[in-house]
């Protein structure tokens, strides 16, 4: 899942999977973003593992408008509940270095995504 927060509205938007990511295994997992935003921003966004888009559910909110620059920290491995206090935390290995996480200023395209993971799935020695 990947979470966008608005202040002034009152809670998140998100999009998730909807299939859960197997457990155990490694996982090339890339959220991509249009920047659209307002109250269907969540539409926007396209989830991928393993190079390959899959199929998941926006779940947007009508007083959304765009993300705001705050000082919340952003997140990775777990959500927030509403104290503020991370929950659901990953409980396993994330690849680090240039394999790991990265962030791009631009939407990368279908084909991007895939290069990226033919590049980690070999640096990892999991690909040909």
């Amino acid at each position: 899942a990947i979470r966008a927060r608005d202040k002034s509205a009152g809670r998140p938007i998100e999009r998730i999977s909807n299939s859960p990511v197997n457990q155990g295994v490694w996982a090339f997992l890339v959220a991509t973003y249009d920047g659209s935003g307002g109250a269907s921003a969540m539409d926007g966004v396209v989830l991928y593992q393993d190079g390959v888009p899959i199929a998941s559910t926006s779940n947007n909110f009508a007083n959304y408008i765009a993300m705001e620059n705050s000082t919340s920290p952003t997140g990775l491995g777990h959500s927030w509940n509403s104290a503020g206090i991370p929950q659901g935390l990953f409980n396993g290995k994330m690849a680090g270095g240039p394999l790991g996480p990265l962030f791009v200023r631009r939407e990368l395209t279908a084909l991007e995504v895939s290069k990226l993971y033919d590049l980690g799935a070999q640096a990892l020695g999991l690909g040909p």
